[in-house]
Parts: C-alpha cells; structure tokens; sequence
C-alpha cells in the first residue's frame, strides 16, 4: 500500500538549468528515480539509497519534464522546468 508524503521529498532548483538535486530526508531503503519528457521518453533513471541525488541536465532541452520517486512505503510524482 503506497502512501503520499510530500515532507519525504525536495526538488531543487526549479526552474534548473545544469543541475537538479533531490533531496529525500527518509530514505530506509532504495528509492527508485525516474524522469520523462512531455513525450514520455526517459531522460534519467537511477536507483540509490542516498538521500541526495544530483542530476546533470546540461543535455536536456528546455521544457517540462515528471519526476516519478518511488520507495518502500510511497510513490511520489512531480514537474520540474529546465530553463536554459
């Protein structure tokens, strides 16, 4: 049964530019990262037991993008814009 927790989960900055960085301040196990763009094509996949992951975005076109976070006992979805 997965739960919302929106205090679990930080995104920043946002609009990003180079970087973005997640924070997740509850991480007991491994939390799966996965972000698409408007098309659903996957950009980022990356699974990690740290609690902050910095993603280079240098590559990626200006837009919107979702960020599914997925962990033990939640999912959570949101947006970031990459500016340039």
């Amino acid at each position: 049964h997965y739960t919302e927790k929106n205090q679990k989960i930080n995104i920043f900055p946002n609009p990003a530019q180079e970087f973005l960085n997640i924070n997740c301040s509850e991480t007991n196990s491994n939390i799966a990262i996965s972000i698409l763009n408007l098309q659903g094509i996957e950009v980022f996949n990356e699974t990690s037991l740290q609690q902050r992951i910095s993603v280079n975005t240098r590559k990626w076109s200006s837009g919107l993008y979702i960020i599914k976070i997925t962990g033990s006992d939640f999912i959570e979805i949101k947006k970031v814009i990459i500016d340039k």
